[in-house]
């Protein structure tokens, strides 16, 4: 569940250390999703109720269309989300760098009987705007990967540009724990795969998205649970793109 933010490698033989920081995140993430693969939703069974709980959260801040709002899906892995908001939307566009996630994500569409132009994945934003005319969304959505990203801020400013004026940025992740290091919402042994392992703040949030250019800019904790034994919050920001921009 991770997608690609790096810039293509220098030819250079020497990388500036933050970019090998950031490649190595990525490739690290590749191979733990694409060994989970098919077995991501039976490894993960929580992973449908959070994305039925957080349909319903954006269907409470947000008016949706059944037959035209379009939604990008960032950082997709098997799809549950989009297959959570699917009965309410028109087209739903997966992405994600795990070549396996975006298989099963496809498998599931298809089992679920929906069409491509209703529901697909691709790999990168790149080879989406290849297949079809650069396309911008009603909603852009990216659930539970924020944590996995070296660099927030390029993502949310690359996420923005695929949003329509007048569109939503929605980025459900891990509430910021502030507290000894034993109490970190991520479990030591994910830590190859996670950037940030303490969850983000409501005005770490509220920061970027309005440095990247976003209004009406809201942070909600829409629900919590037990993982692995800790209680976790998860929150749920939103942001507008200007309809002038």
């Amino acid at each position: 569940m991770a997608t690609s933010t790096s810039a293509s490698a220098s030819a250079s033989n020497s990388k500036d250390p933050q970019q090998q920081q950031q490649q190595d995140l990525e490739a690290a993430n590749v191979a733990h999703f694409n060994a989970l693969g098919h077995d991501f939703d039976k490894r993960h069974p929580d992973a449908a109720d959070f994305a039925d709980r957080l349909s319903l959260a954006l269907r409470r801040v947000l008016v949706l269309d059944e037959d035209a709002t379009s939604v990008l899906d960032y950082a997709c892995g098997s799809g549950q989300v989009s297959r959570a908001l699917a009965p309410y939307v028109g087209q739903l566009v997966g992405v994600d760098i795990s070549p396996r996630m975006v298989e099963v994500y496809n498998a599931r569409a298809n089992a679920q009987g929906l069409e491509p132009h209703e529901m697909r994945a691709v790999g990168s934003l790149d080879e989406l705007a290849v297949q079809q005319q650069p396309q911008r969304f009603d909603i852009a959505v990216c659930s539970m990967a924020y944590h996995h990203f070296a660099s927030i801020q390029d993502v949310t400013r690359e996420l923005v540009k695929h949003i329509k004026p007048g569109g939503t940025l929605a980025v459900a992740d891990i509430a910021r724990v502030e507290a000894d290091e034993g109490e970190r919402p991520i479990l030591a042994d994910h830590e190859h795969i996670v950037a940030h392992t303490r969850g983000f703040a409501e005005a770490e949030m509220r920061a970027l998205f309005e440095g990247a250019g976003l209004e009406n800019v809201a942070y909600d904790r829409f629900m919590s649970a037990k993982r692995h034994g800790r209680d976790i919050q998860f929150f749920l920001a939103t942001g507008a793109k200007s309809a002038e921009a």
